[in-house]
């Protein structure tokens, strides 16, 4: 699913082929996971399946204020996670969930794809993190140091100022020729952690909070997730070690 803030539609991809959706993607979300949304009480967490990706800092237009920059992607985007692996780093549990519609055709591929995953993760040994990437990469800044440094002072005269108590200065580096996008995505959770992120690949962009094809990147924001419609069967299991995100 993507959004235009300054076409105001939803553009939305499935199986069946595009719609668009004159709307905004504030109010599609909310009618959408309205509709669609299940509980599953037996989960020792909320999510279980649902829409997960980013609202751009361009939908403040939506909100009220004045809508100054184009963004040169969707100004957001979510794919539908209908099948998901939870892992319990704590505990070392996995917890597969799988949204389906009430069939018994979606049923029978749910339950494959439970047998599939369980005779899988039981061998799933994390990534060796300390040795050097394969494939060195070029990295830019898109803000030159100096300029950088100077934004940063800009921001602390503003707060000094009683202007605002926080102030937060977004940063963009572009990194070209990535083979392994999840890999230099762990690198970046193991030098700077985050708890709610994640890399992300749509037909729009990949990574997380980013505006470059394989890409990934860290931000305090959360996604907005919600539960899925229908059934969602889900299955515990022990795993031998946790598998590090």
């Amino acid at each position: 699913m993507r959004y235009s803030v300054e076409e105001n539609a939803v553009s939305v991809v499935d199986r069946d082929g595009e719609r668009r959706h004159a709307v905004d993607v504030l109010t599609h979300l909310d009618s959408t996971l309205r509709r669609r949304s299940c509980a599953s009480p037996e989960l020792p967490f909320d999510f279980n399946g649902g829409f997960v990706g980013w609202l751009g800092y361009e939908l403040k237009a939506d909100c009220g204020a004045a809508w100054r920059h184009r963004a040169p992607t969707a100004d957001a985007a979510f794919v539908f996670a209908d099948r998901i692996v939870a892992v319990d780093g704590v505990r070392g549990d996995a917890h597969l969930s799988c949204v389906i519609e009430d069939r018994r055709s979606d049923t029978a591929a749910a339950e494959a794809w439970f047998d599939a995953m369980e005779a899988r993760l039981p061998d799933t040994t994390a990534p060796d993190l300390d040795k050097p990437a394969p494939h060195p990469v070029a990295v830019r800044l898109h803000t030159p140091y100096r300029r950088y440094l100077a934004d940063i002072g800009s921001c602390l005269d503003h707060i000094r100022a009683g202007e605002s108590y926080e102030l937060c200065l977004t940063h963009r580096i572009d990194v070209d020729g990535v083979r392994d996008a999840l890999g230099v995505y762990r690198r970046l959770r193991r030098g700077q952690p985050e708890r709610r992120t994640a890399p992300t690949s749509t037909s729009a962009a990949r990574g997380c909070c980013v505006r470059r094809p394989n890409g990934s990147c860290g931000s305090p924001e959360t996604a907005a997730s919600s539960p899925s419609r229908s059934r969602a069967p889900h299955r515990a299991m022990p795993m031998a070690s946790p598998t590090k995100p």
